[in-house]
């Protein structure tokens, strides 16, 4: 579901799922209040069924007072707006997404508690679509601080360059910028992609395999290094349709730049 998906955009789809949520949820409510047999799926459970109760739609429990379905109309209303800051905050928040998903969890297991004495075959389809937003959920949380810290910016298709030769100021040695690829990676038996990076419709890659660095762009190598057995500082770089792609390695951080923003970065010690 999320494969060669960047931190950033399995984030930003953990979000947008979120939103959905809220949209929902909220649809159902107007639903429910407006005595509309209707409801849509991939919406949070605990708001609605506070509703149905607070409006003493729900047999076999007691009726509530005016005060007692306002009450908990307004709690529902209240979850609904806390799911709602935490899409908005998550953008830069990373503590947003975690709130999002323990109360998206407890939805899940008060779903689980009602449904279960009753079950219906029916109650299936609502178990996946809660599977489904739990799944994305877990999953911006696991790559929220490297989105919020490494976000995607916009880029300038149209930038230009001097065409120099020989990029300056990398630490501890320098390399030709290329502008052509090099063919294909070179075959190995044991490789590792330190940085996997998706932008203007480049699929950037710094792979390692034993003493050799490649710059992979689009499935081709456009620079590569010989890496010793002890590491020294090093940044190579390519140019690919007008853009500048660099991979950088200094005090066993290894990081990717695209026209000079650093887009991802890890850290490696060997």
């Amino acid at each position: 579901m999320n494969k060669a998906r960047t931190p950033q955009e399995k984030y930003k789809v953990a979000r947008t799922n979120l939103l959905v949520v809220v949209l929902f949820t909220i649809l159902n409510i107007i639903l429910i209040l407006a005595d509309i047999d209707r409801s849509f799926l991939f919406s949070a459970f605990i708001p609605q069924i506070m509703v149905f109760w607070g409006l003493n739609k729900v047999e076999g429990i007691p009726e509530f007072s005016s005060f007692g379905t306002g009450l908990m109309i307004s709690v529902a209303l209240l979850i609904i707006l806390i799911y709602l800051l935490s899409y908005l905050f998550s953008k830069k928040k990373a503590g947003w997404m975690i709130t999002a998903l323990v109360l998206f969890s407890i939805d899940c297991i008060v779903f689980a508690v009602l449904a279960f004495p009753g079950f219906q075959a029916s109650y299936l389809i609502d178990i996946l679509f809660h599977a489904w937003v739990m799944y994305y959920l877990i999953l911006g949380v696991k790559n929220a601080e490297e989105a919020i810290l490494n976000p995607e910016p916009v880029l300038d298709f149209n930038a230009t360059y001097d065409g120099a030769g020989v990029y300056t100021g990398n630490p501890e040695g320098e390399g030709p910028l290329t502008t052509s690829d090099l063919g294909l990676p070179l075959e190995s038996k044991k490789e590792k992609i330190l940085i996997r990076y998706s932008a203007c419709e480049m699929d950037i890659q710094v792979r390692r395999t034993p003493k050799l660095i490649e710059l992979i762009i689009n499935g081709k190598v456009y620079a590569r290094k010989e890496e010793s057995v002890i590491q020294t500082n090093y940044r190579i770089s390519a140019m690919y349709k007008g853009i500048k792609v660099e991979t950088e390695y200094n005090q066993a951080s290894q990081i990717l730049y695209v026209d000079g923003v650093k887009m991802a970065g890890k850290t490696r010690f060997f």
